[in-house]
């Protein structure tokens, strides 16, 4: 995977469902700005995000990765 496309905040939406635990209707709540770091290890394969805020325990979240490549430019 690219380091840099992986670590880029803007390829990644993280979306509350607004309480109800369903997506895709109108109380659904764009959270991305709760992303604050996001870390690669190249070694694992693994991406690591953190947030501003600890996710409530009583929402459910959906996170949408989008424009991460691999490390010859081809999108995932």
């Amino acid at each position: 995977m690219s380091a840099s496309s992986a670590t880029n905040p803007a390829n990644y939406t993280l979306t509350a469902s607004g309480g109800d635990n369903v997506f895709g209707n109108a109380n659904d709540i764009d959270v991305s700005a709760d992303i604050t770091g996001i870390t690669y290890n190249s070694l694992t394969g693994v991406a690591t995000l953190t947030f501003s805020t600890l996710p409530s325990a009583t929402d459910h979240y959906q996170l949408t990765v989008h424009g991460v490549q691999d490390a010859a430019g081809n999108p995932l």
